[in-house]
Parts: structure tokens; sequence; C-alpha cells
């Protein structure tokens, strides 16, 4: 994706020969706050949206752009006539004040690989409000951070993610992710996400990493004890003071052998046209083309996939009897 890299106090001028009523700026990093004017001012980047959907407050011919004074790096401005936008233009709500579920991926493209129908289902079809956290932040690797809201638009996720605190780096071992990230910075973190989304349902990764990726087995240990010290007002004095104390009714882990569930993830969807929750998690990788060069793909098949499989690791609501929906006993 190319950029160009505007300095301090940068204007853009725009013109069109009809009303724009809309624009849709693609940012290379995170823009900070900048100014609108046409018929009247307006001040945006206060979400710290990458893909910003703008509907101007007066439609105008004349536009111009005055940028943060430290300077953005813009890859991609179009405007748009009246109208509904095209499909195509990510038009991002806010992070969710309360969600039903937590998506808790490591990297980009995990969300698709190993919780496969997750998020084309439950956000997509059911239209739950599902918010998306990662560990880790691909800031220094373009263009997985574009290729990541992409995925997530394309598998039916409004409410704009939150991309990670911590760097990304590559771990053998669960006590080689610790020696990097630090086992208490990543609780702590996971900590503040569960007061803060106040979920019904957590969802996070496999105990073994996945594929024995130690980052993976740290998020997914640390999130066993975050939902504990969520519900403690004596853990975190911070987070506690801006977002209350939170008891997660359930949490489910990827292939966790106890309680074990098996979803349903090749019923098709009348939200995708007929296509099923797996075959949209295959669309949502697809985006992820940076990490196509390594051996990684959605389960093509419903026996034996591993990524139909979750279980139950704690639960307020009691066991899961039918199975099949991470929701079972949640009104």
């Amino acid at each position: 994706m190319t950029k160009h890299v505007f300095r301090t106090n940068a204007t853009i001028g725009i013109s069109a020969l009809e009303s724009i009523h809309s624009l849709y700026l693609i940012w290379d990093l995170p823009p900070g706050s900048w100014s609108l004017t046409g018929e009247e001012t307006q001040y945006c980047g206060e979400n710290e949206y990458i893909h910003e959907y703008v509907i101007l407050s007066a439609p105008a011919r004349e536009l111009i752009m005055q940028l943060p004074e430290n300077g953005a790096a813009l890859c991609d401005v179009y405007a748009f006539t009246e109208g509904a936008p095209p499909e195509w233009v990510e038009a991002w709500l806010p992070t969710l004040d309360q969600a039903d579920m937590l998506v808790l991926p490591t990297h980009a493209d995990d969300e698709h690989l190993f919780f496969v129908g997750a998020l084309p289902y439950y956000a997509g079809e059911m239209r739950y409000r599902v918010q998306v956290a990662y560990l880790t932040h691909h800031w220094n690797e373009p263009p997985r951070p574009h290729e990541l809201l992409g995925g997530l638009w394309a598998v039916g996720v409004r409410n704009y993610p939150v991309m990670g605190r911590f760097n990304d780096y590559y771990a053998d071992s669960l006590q080689h992710a610790i020696s990097l990230l630090g086992y208490d910075s990543v609780v702590d973190y996971l900590v503040e996400l569960l007061r803060r989304f106040k979920p019904s349902v957590a969802l996070g990764h496999d105990l073994n990493g996945e594929y024995g990726h130690g980052v993976h087995m740290l998020n997914a240990h640390a999130l066993q004890m975050a939902v504990v010290h969520a519900a403690d007002p004596e853990y975190h004095a911070a987070s506690y003071e801006r977002y209350g104390a939170w008891d997660t009714q359930k949490l489910y882990l990827h292939l966790y052998p106890e309680n074990a569930i098996r979803m349903d993830w090749d019923i098709p969807l009348s939200s995708f046209n007929g296509a099923t929750a797996r075959e949209m998690a295959v669309v949502g990788y697809g985006y992820h083309l940076s990490q196509h060069r390594w051996a990684f793909a959605v389960p093509q098949t419903r026996e034996g996939a591993s990524g139909h499989v979750f279980g139950l690791v704690r639960s307020l609501t009691g066991p899961d009897i039918t199975g099949g929906d991470m929701f079972e006993n949640i009104p």
C-alpha cells in the first residue's frame, strides 16, 4: 500500500464538481486529531481509526483538511456524493461499552485461523455485540493493520477492534514468552479489557499455543487468571477505578479438553448469502495477504477439524448441556 507522509501543519485541498457528502480516508498510522473545513468546520480523528469514514456536517464542493501538527501519513482519500457509500467502505462504529462476546486473538489473522466461525456467526449472523481485542500490535509491519481491518469487516464485525499493547515477538515456549512480555503485564492488560468491555462470554486461545507459539500460550494462560482477577476489587486499582470489577459469565478456550463443545461452522448463514461461517473465515483470512507465505489455512472440513472444538473453562451459569452454542444458559 502506497502512502504520502505529510510534515508539520500540512493542509490538503479537495474539490469536486458535485457536492461532497462524505469522505473515506486510509491512514498509515492513527493520525490524531485533524479538522475538515468546507461550509462548516468539523473535527475528526478522535477515535484513532486508520480506516476513517467521515460524514460531512454540511455538503461542500471545496474542502480543506488540516492535518495534525506533527504530521500524518495518508494512503488514500475517497470522496462520495449523497447516498450510502459502496459496500467496501468500512464505516466503523466505536468500540463497545459492553460486549456480549470478547474475542482475544494474539495476532492479526488468528481470529480466522483458530476461532474460525466465531466472528461470522456471532457478529455477522446473530448480530451479537462482539468486541475483538488483540494482544499484540503490528504497527511496524505494514500492511498488517489494514489486512486486520479488512478481514474483520468482511466477516461482519462492525465495532472497531482494540489493537494490542505488546510488540509482536515469536516465542518457542511459555517461559520464553513470559521473558519477552511479562506474565503480570499480560494479566493486567486482559483484566483491563474484561472490565472495560464487560462481556458475557470471553473467547481465548489453546493453552498449548495452537501450533506451539509461546505468546499464544501466554495469552491463554493469562486469560484464565484474568477472569478471576477482573472480579476482584482489590486487584489492579487503576482499571478498577476506571471500569469497576467484572465477573465474566463464561470463558471458552480453543481446544480446551474439559467441558468441550463442538461448534458447527458449516451451517449456511443468511447474512452472508448462504455462505457458512467457515467459508467466511476463509474470506476473512484471505485479506491477510502478507501472511500467506506461511503454511497456515482455515480448517476446510468439519470432521476432525480443530477449529470447531472449544472447552468451557469457567462458568457462572452452570455446564453446557445441549452444546453447540457459547451462549447456552445466558439469557
